[in-house]
This record gives structure tokens, C-alpha cells and sequence, in this order.
């Protein structure tokens, strides 16, 4: 198994690929001599075999590295899922792979991005090489408030298919990491006065930043006076503003000071203390 995080990139081969679901960070086409057709197939019907080099781990918003081998004596174009070697009986054979990644957990991999063609090299009477380069948009099923978890196993299928029509696939999977938010700087607090000088209101502002663009985020405010305000962010926006307005029973001494914490669909947060002096209010 490997394991990666939603955010980080394996570079060397062997190690594991990552992808998004919008499609993967790229998406290479064949290398050179992948989906070359040099004169015509032995006719063997002898399906290639496919191997896939382990995986591990990333965080969510890395991308992950799939390689592997196709072997066999007749290779034709094989799509496989991930990076690994094909063999193949057909000398004479072109090879396609292709990576499979089911990102949204719905059972298959016909969805848009789920299928990303890798690099193929080799072949012509050796063992076919693929490799592919996958973006890991988040640690677990894209939608709603995902899963809740902060981490997943995310199955990596290679599947080889040679001019010929003969096919075959293999998986692995790779564990992926939840990446919390991180609040990009202090919050700004912003203040309304009356003709008397008196605070009828305060305004927070905060940004933040998260690797995974998928998840989804909500902010809660936590006042001195026990109150607390949740705010559901819009998804694809990463900062807020909030208002509270005082009554004129309320003073500012008595809401200070102030928490705001940024949670992500799959238990990620971080928090900050804002404390505010009630004599110089900015």
C-alpha cells in the first residue's frame, strides 16, 4: 500500500500516483514507442500481463506517481490504470495505458477524470513501461461533506488492452491524507459606533487556505459572552465575513475575547484567539 497526502508529489518512479477529479494534474500521452503500430500482430490472443509498482502515501492536493510494466510476446496498444510494465506474446505490438481512479466512490470509473491515459515506452520483443503523474484533489469521495475522515484508501486500477483486443488490469491503493485549513493571517475586526460613541457593532473577517480543493469548509465564532456563530462557506471561497450587532444592554468588554476556528468536511481545523482591547477598539 502506499500513502500519500493531498497535497504532496512522489517523484521517482515506483512510487504512487494521485489524481483529481477533474481529471489529474496532466495527463501524457504515449512516450516513444507507445500506440506505434509496427506492421501487423502474430494474431495471439494471449492476453498481456500487467504489473503495477507499489504505491503509498500522499497528502490530499499532491499528485500521485503510478509506473509499472506490460509484458508478454504479443503486445498491442494496452490502457492501463497505473504506472507499471505489460507484458505481451505480440512483438510487433503498439501498447496504450490507462489509469482508473474512482474519484467520486460510485463503483465505476466511467466518470469525466476518472480515466487518465499514462506515458508508454518499450516494448518490440521487451517488456512495455507506463507511467502517469495523477492530482489527488482530496483524501476521500468528492461531494457534499465528503466522508468525514482524515484519511482514505484511494484504489488505483492499471488496465492494458493491445491492438489485438486483448486486455488485462491490476490495482493498487494508496492511503491519502487529510490537509487541515490554515488561516491566512489574523482575522480582521472592524467596529460601529453611535453618536455617543458607543460600539453597536463588530465585524470579523478572516481568509484561509486549504490543498484540498474539494473539501468543504465552515467557520464558527465563538464570543466571550458564550454565544457562538456557525457559518457554512461557500464551497470554491476561502474567507468569510460575519457581523454581530450589540444591543444596548451589550458592551464589547463582555464578548471578548473572540474564537474563530475554520473546520473542513474531514476533521481538519484551526483555530485563533482574538482578543481586542476594550479601551483603543481599531
Amino acid at each position: 500500500m502506499t500513502c500519500v497526502t493531498d497535497e504532496q508529489t512522489a517523484g521517482s518512479p515506483g512510487g504512487y500516483s494521485s489524481s483529481s477529479g477533474s481529471g489529474g494534474g496532466y495527463s501524457s500521452g504515449s512516450g516513444s514507442g507507445g500506440g506505434y503500430s509496427s506492421g501487423s500482430g502474430s494474431g495471439c490472443a494471449t492476453p498481456p500481463t500487467v504489473t503495477l509498482n507499489p504505491l503509498g502515501t500522499i497528502n490530499e492536493g499532491d499528485s500521485v506517481y503510478v509506473s509499472g510494466t506490460v509484458s508478454g510476446d504479443c503486445v498491442d496498444s494496452v490502457s492501463v490504470l497505473v504506472q507499471g510494465h505489460v507484458t505481451d506474446p505480440g512483438i510487433y505490438d503498439s501498447m496504450t495505458v490507462t489509469v482508473l481512479i474512482d474519484w467520486n466512490g460510485d463503483g465505476d470509473t466511467d466518470d469525466d477524470g476518472e480515466q487518465i491515459l499514462a506515458s508508454v515506452w518499450g516494448g518490440y520483443g521487451s517488456d512495455w513501461y507506463f507511467e502517469a503523474y495523477v492530482y489527488v484533489p482530496d483524501d476521500g469521495p468528492s461531494g457534499a461533506w465528503s466522508n468525514g475522515t482524515p484519511q482514505d484508501t484511494l484504489t488505483v486500477k492499471a488496465k492494458a488492452e493491445d491492438d489485438d483486443g486483448g486486455t488485462n488490469e491490476t490495482s493498487d491503493m494508496v492511503e491519502v491524507f487529510n490537509i487541515q485549513p490554515m488561516l491566512a493571517g489574523d482575522p480582521s475586526v472592524s467596529f460601529s459606533y453611535d453618536d455617543e460613541g458607543q460600539v453597536t457593532s463588530v465585524t470579523i473577517a478572516a481568509s484561509f487556505q486549504d490543498p484540498g480543493t474539494q473539501d468543504r469548509h465552515r467557520a464558527k465564532v465563538s464570543y466571550g459572552d458564550g454565544m457562538i456563530e456557525t457559518i457554512d462557506i461557500v464551497f470554491g471561497q476561502y474567507a468569510f465575513t460575519t457581523t454581530r450587532n450589540l444591543s444596548s444592554v451589550e458592551w464589547i468588554a463582555d464578548i471578548i475575547p473572540i474564537d474563530v476556528t475554520i473546520s473542513d468536511d474531514d476533521t481538519g481545523s484551526a483555530t485563533v484567539l482574538i482578543d481586542v482591547n476594550n479601551n483603543d477598539p481599531t
